[in-house]
């Protein structure tokens, strides 16, 4: 094949973590000469058209799944009507784009129905158990959502295998379908810890689907105004208006491209945000010190922040109890998690075998 390699890249538009992780991907394929198309819908294709502007993006069909704080699994199983139409108008869009665009071959993140496009393709999930809080419920979805990804040619799990991995049960496969590929981080670490100052500075990052995700920010909002810290509140909104600041100790902003979001997390003393899987792995990657509060009614973050509270790497608290003066003290105690290493390795070797699957050559 004389021309590069055309690989459409499409993550699911589920908060911007999904599209976060596919950041290091995107870039490896760059690096091995590939050409990058990209695709998603809402919030995640902005951020992915925001890091990499020179790239072709276009919109795929999505769908605005609603979350409460209560009945998870069944206020989910009541929007699978509207589901599975989004997949099936997904597969027919993403169909019509790799034949447009002439793609050699596909990676999608979590997204249903990218599969069946005619080209080799890859899906990244860590959700190879699917967590509901209810041990039927669990066994159900995750049959239905280990169907999903062997519909796919491959499957990628951003995780240490065994002992080592990030997201507990979760992530842990014996599928010869499943490859570890180490967890994915647009970060790296910080050269030197933060300085000792007389008023710490705190990162809050905000994610995650409405309206749980302005819930969170407000009652950060109502308590940072009342504390001795410098906050930064990157509210996860790209293309809004930030929320005006309640206090002069709070800055908000509606959005936070990777190097801000870089460089403040190099100069923040603690990090509050939720307990999705990126964020765990950028903490990792960045070795920072966290309050983490999981989004009220996801079993996932309820599992992850039980995880990670049993593996003494961060403080973890419900939102309902929400303490931002004790929580910033005890996460500074804390030595977070283990420094994610060998991760880029493992990457590299799945990208290079599935590159070599679409051109042998």
């Amino acid at each position: 094949m004389s021309r590069p390699l055309r690989i459409l890249v499409a993550p699911l538009n589920w908060g911007l973590g999904h599209a976060t992780r596919c950041i290091p991907i995107i870039q490896l394929l760059q690096e091995r000469g590939c050409d990058v198309v990209l695709a998603s819908d809402g919030p995640a294709l902005a951020l992915l058209k925001d890091a990499f502007p020179d790239l072709p993006a276009f919109e795929l069909p999505g769908i605005d799944i609603r979350y409460g704080e209560r009945f998870f699994a069944l206020r989910l199983a009541a929007q699978f009507p509207a589901l599975f139409r989004a997949v099936r108008q997904e597969r027919q869009a993403v169909a019509r784009l790799v034949r447009r665009e002439a793609i050699d071959g596909l990676i999608s993140d979590n997204r249903f129905g990218s599969w069946g496009s005619g080209v080799p393709d890859v899906v990244l999930s860590h959700q190879w158990t699917v967590e509901t809080g209810n041990a039927l419920s669990r066994w159900v979805a995750t049959r239905l959502h280990r169907r999903i990804l062997k519909r796919y040619g491959r499957s990628w799990i951003p995780d240490n295998p065994g002992s080592d991995a990030l997201a507990g049960r979760l992530s842990q496969a014996t599928d010869v379908h499943a490859t570890a590929i180490g967890p994915l981080s647009r970060f790296e670490a910080a050269e030197a810890a933060p300085p000792e100052r007389a008023q710490k500075r705190i990162l809050v990052i905000c994610s995650g689907p409405e309206p749980l995700r302005t819930r969170f920010e407000e009652q950060v909002l109502a308590q940072a105004a009342r504390l001795p810290y410098s906050f930064l509140i990157a509210q996860g909104r790209p293309g809004q208006v930030p929320t005006p600041s309640p206090a002069p100790n709070v800055e908000c902003r509606a959005y936070m491209d990777a190097k801000e979001v870089s460089d403040a997390l190099a100069a923040c003393d603690v990090v509050v945000s939720r307990t999705g899987y990126t964020t765990l792995m950028d903490l990792a990657a960045t070795g920072a010190k966290a309050l983490l509060v999981p989004t009220p009614g996801q079993s996932e973050q309820e599992y992850l922040g039980r995880y990670c509270r049993g593996r003494g790497w961060w403080v973890i608290q419900d939102q309902a109890q929400l303490d931002l003066a004790t929580g910033i003290k005890e996460a500074s105690l804390l030595p977070g998690a283990p420094r994610i290493t060998g991760s880029s390795s493992r990457l590299e070797r799945a990208m290079d075998t599935f590159l070599r699957q679409i051109n042998p050559a």
